[in-house]
């Protein structure tokens, strides 16, 4: 216990190279949106769970260093790296661009490189605090969440019991075919049963520690994807590398899903792409804010593109800027969904919501669904959802949050 503690000192503090929260001028003066006391209330509310010292103690630490030290250094890479594609692109000079990041870095204490990531470029400084950023994670949730009770905890960390609790009230949520316990001897029966299959850790989010056993009915062969570049193929090693991952943590087993046909028409995936929807509670009642549908990249098990997708009808809008990765059929693929309106979308967002009224103690939840042919699928929540990919060609979601749910009183 100590030395995992240790570890996550050393993670969250001692080796941090951002701050853990925005500092900015603009907090020292009158007057000012609802965006920027948002961003106030989380600096000041950081670390809730220690005492306060403590909380003055690794502000005394990390801002010192950022200020003097890291902050220069990541100006400096970023800058090198990204300026000249950025005055090619947008007829921003680099000068300009560097007292823009400077700004970012040391006026408001975030990171450089969120300029081009979010394209700040394109709003004025203004306007900065209007987006939530990466590095105030996860203190933005806990301070928009602050009294989670430990029923929520448990289900949103513990996702075979999720998954009950949400078939309890008529959820369309995954079965779990069984659970492999740590450091359990498998049987192949357990694992070779003519059936593909998603593993999952039992607590963990999104797809880290997943893989997946796909199983070819007419080969009667198998494939395991999902650790390592490469596919395994044989059976011997198939069980080996299982076992590894079973030696370290609890195990879900489930069945593996299959995209809806008319996602399998653009997208040509052969895993599983899936929807992140945010909702929000308004008044103890739960509403949708912002989507997204993500693709898997070929190749890559855990990376996706991500599209946004319009909440009023399920549409798809064009963001182009993922796709410099990807193939020049994928990206034709890509580009021809555009204006795709997803199948079951009506009750893909009712889903959601209605799976929020569950936890009425969350503000904010990231769910991830999927669309297969028999509908949707409610795969898992998470409370320290990912806020940046919501942002990239859009300023609106802090106002959103702000418009449904929050109005921050003053600290």
């Amino acid at each position: 216990m100590i030395k995992k503690r240790w570890q996550q000192i050393k993670r969250r503090i001692i080796k941090r190279q951002a701050p853990h929260a925005i500092l900015s001028w603009r907090y020292f003066l009158p007057n000012q949106s609802e965006a920027v006391k948002l961003h106030r209330r989380t600096f000041l509310k950081a670390w809730s769970q220690y005492p306060r010292i403590v909380w003055f103690l690794i502000a005394l630490y990390s801002y010192p260093l950022w200020y003097f030290f890291y902050s220069w250094r990541q100006i400096a890479r970023v800058w090198t790296k990204r300026s000249v594609k950025l005055q090619r692109q947008e007829s921003i000079s680099r000068r300009q661009q560097l007292f823009s990041i400077l700004s970012l870095a040391l006026l408001h204490s975030t990171p450089p490189a969120f300029y081009y990531q979010y394209r700040l470029y394109r709003y004025p400084e203004s306007e900065w605090l209007d987006f939530i950023y990466t590095h105030e994670l996860p203190h933005w949730h806990l301070v928009m969440s602050p009294k989670i009770s430990e029923r929520t905890h448990r289900l949103m960390s513990h996702k075979d019991a999720f998954s009950v609790e949400m078939a309890k009230v008529g959820l369309p949520g995954i079965p779990t075919l069984h659970i492999l316990e740590k450091n359990e001897q498998l049987t192949e029966a357990r694992v070779f049963c003519q059936q593909s299959l998603f593993f999952k850790p039992e607590q963990g989010s999104r797809k880290k520690g997943c893989f997946e056993l796909s199983y070819d009915s007419a080969q009667k062969s198998y494939q395991l994807k999902g650790l390592g570049t490469q596919a395994i193929t044989t059976q011997s090693q198939i069980k080996e590398a299982i076992d590894r991952q079973v030696h370290s943590q609890r195990y879900l087993v489930q069945p593996l899903l299959k995209n809806h046909a008319l996602l399998e028409v653009y997208y040509h995936s052969l895993q599983l792409v899936t929807i992140r929807l945010i909702t929000t509670i308004v008044t103890k009642q739960s509403k949708a804010i912002s989507g997204m549908l993500e693709i898997p990249i070929e190749g890559s098990f855990n990376n996706v593109y991500s599209i946004d997708i319009q909440l009023k009808d399920g549409a798809l809008n064009n963001m182009d800027r993922y796709y410099s990765l990807a193939e020049d059929a994928q990206i034709q693929n890509i580009l021809k969904s555009k204006g795709l309106i997803l199948p079951f979308w009506s009750e893909l967002v009712l889903t959601a919501e209605q799976a929020h009224q569950q936890f009425l103690d969350i503000v904010t939840i990231g769910w991830d669904l999927a669309i297969t042919e028999q509908g949707v699928v409610l795969l898992e929540g998470n409370v320290n959802w990912g806020v940046a990919v919501h942002q990239y060609d859009k300023n609106n979601l802090i106002q959103a949050l702000i418009a449904n749910i929050y109005s921050p009183p003053h600290t």
